[in-house]
């Protein structure tokens, strides 16, 4: 079955010259739910690749940068959410949701695949192209599992700035002999933190006007219909 991003990216990838670099931006979350938070992320990653603005970090010069968000299995975010006390979104419909918040993002797109598969869909589709993957994290995740010791040319990471971790990061990466000018292991600004649980909250109690900024309007209108998290009956909007 062919994945859906594949069509998507058609228009901004057909007419790209043979031998163009493409940056894969991918993470993996559970995204109960997606909130603006993970696209400002991906947003912030595309940005520092295609050096809008900034000195670009990276010796290619990439002619187009796509996001792709895998989500973690329901087993995983089930017994997360459980020890909160909350029910989970299914995978099923926490994929829509992501289709939805990405639905006006030309570049980006729900991935149903592992990670580093998406490249292997997408050389076939356009073999003049070159692909390069990013995996984006926080930098709160890189501190605890240390990727940067895995930062290589062939794996490369985005790790976004988090407060009390950053520059932690930065520091067992240099310790490490990583070359934060090599392009390979790009840390990225600290962006304003969306809390999930903080979401869930305003679902529960059906306040619309809490969740401006937190959620796409489509998620958060789909989230407050089902009555997921309760809430319903009772909207403030």
């Amino acid at each position: 079955m062919e994945a859906a991003f594949l069509e998507k990216f058609s228009p901004l990838l057909d007419e790209l010259r043979e031998g163009s670099f493409v940056a894969l931006i991918t993470m993996t979350g559970s995204c109960c739910p997606v909130t603006t938070a993970h696209y400002m992320a991906f947003e912030c990653s595309r940005q520092l690749l295609m050096g809008d603005g900034l000195t670009r970090p990276t010796r290619e010069q990439f002619a187009e940068v796509l996001g792709l968000l895998s989500l973690n299995g329901d087993r995983h975010v089930g017994e997360k959410l459980h020890a909160k006390g909350m029910p989970s979104i299914p995978y099923v419909d926490r994929a829509q949701l992501v289709d939805m918040a990405t639905a006006d993002v030309p570049w980006m797109s729900f991935n149903p695949t592992r990670e580093h598969i998406a490249a292997d869909w997408m050389q076939p589709r356009w073999p003049t192209l070159r692909f390069i993957r990013y995996a984006l994290n926080g930098a709160d995740d890189v501190f605890k599992y240390q990727k940067w010791r895995s930062s290589a040319p062939d794996q490369r990471f985005v790790t976004m700035g988090r407060p009390g971790f950053t520059e932690k990061v930065i520091l067992g990466a240099k310790r490490h002999g990583v070359d934060l000018d090599q392009g390979y292991f790009i840390v990225g600004p600290e962006l304003p933190d969306i809390s999930s649980t903080a979401v869930r909250r305003a679902l529960q109690e059906g306040d619309g006007q809490a969740l401006e900024g937190l959620l796409h309007p489509s998620v958060a209108a789909w989230l407050l219909k089902s009555g997921i998290y309760g809430g319903t009956g009772h909207r403030k909007m």
